[in-house]
């Protein structure tokens, strides 16, 4: 970690500090994960954080499969191994859940979920969009009249596509947890759906679309409103966020310890939120 963390017990004078370390310690079952470890640094940005999150994992009327697997891909997303290695397991262990899935989630391009769906030309939208903020931008980025869409421009962007595309399934394939990694490596074919539904396939391209592009198709966004009521998209919308924030969070200060460490341990553990 890029910071001390706080001792596992700690004192605080303040009685308003205490009292927030009383809610996160009830909320954990009496013992500090290292995220809450490093948050305690901040006692009031602890205690948002502790409220904000118990509402995300627990007050919702979310699945577990969705709300899981759309934490899982933007661990794999944000390559956030500390929050994979933590919420893999809640996804393995919902018998509603078909353990291909976990094959998917790690290692489908983005923009897969959104072709299963049938959408092509937003989503290759929502992939330029991504190549832009990606890769683009500083030295060696598109410019421009590249990013308007002219025939060079449009061949440099598919071709800065291909690269975002390569470089989340690169990813993917280096963090395979151990159960899976024996299996080998098997590549995601352009038919092939997790066992997902088309409800789980619309959850994952839209965590696709708000981590990587930031903005989301209207034909991605229409899907999900046959599929969801205005509640549930609140909900589904607020969990991919709240855990874009947390992902970014444990990278950049290797909460964990598990920057460069390679492939997640796959295995059981408490919850990171």
């Amino acid at each position: 970690m890029r910071l001390p963390y706080i001792p596992p017990s700690p004192t605080f004078a303040s009685p308003t500090d205490a009292a927030i370390l009383a809610r996160i310690l009830d909320r954990r079952g009496g013992a500090l994960l290292e995220l809450d470890r490093t948050l305690l640094h901040s006692p009031p940005v602890a205690d948002g954080w502790n409220a904000f999150l118990l509402a995300i994992r627990t007050q919702t009327s979310l699945p577990a499969t969705l709300r899981e697997a759309a934490i899982c891909r933007v661990a794999i997303l944000n390559r956030a191994f500390y929050e994979w290695d933590h919420h893999l397991p809640l996804l393995l262990a919902d018998p509603a859940f078909a353990p291909e899935g976990a094959q998917y989630i790690l290692r489908a391009p983005v923009g897969h979920a959104a072709r299963r769906l049938g959408l092509r030309e937003s989503e290759r939208d929502a992939d330029k969009d991504a190549a832009v903020v990606r890769v683009g931008g500083g030295g060696g980025g598109l410019g421009e009249a590249e990013a308007e869409g002219s025939s060079t421009g449009s061949k440099a962007v598919d071709q800065v596509v291909d690269k975002v595309v390569d470089t989340i399934s690169q990813a993917a394939s280096s963090v395979l947890p151990s159960q899976m990694a024996a299996a080998g490596p098997k590549p995601i074919a352009a038919e092939e759906t997790g066992g997902f539904d088309e409800k789980h396939l619309a959850v994952l391209a839209y965590t696709d679309a708000m981590t990587v592009s930031i903005s989301v198709p209207e034909d991605l966004f229409a899907i999900l409103r046959r599929h969801f009521s205005d509640r549930e998209i609140v909900e589904i919308t607020s969990t991919i966020a709240a855990y874009n924030c947390v992902s970014r969070f444990l990278v950049a200060l290797d909460v964990g310890e598990r920057a460069g460490k390679g492939a997640p341990s796959g295995g059981g553990g408490a919850e990171v939120e």
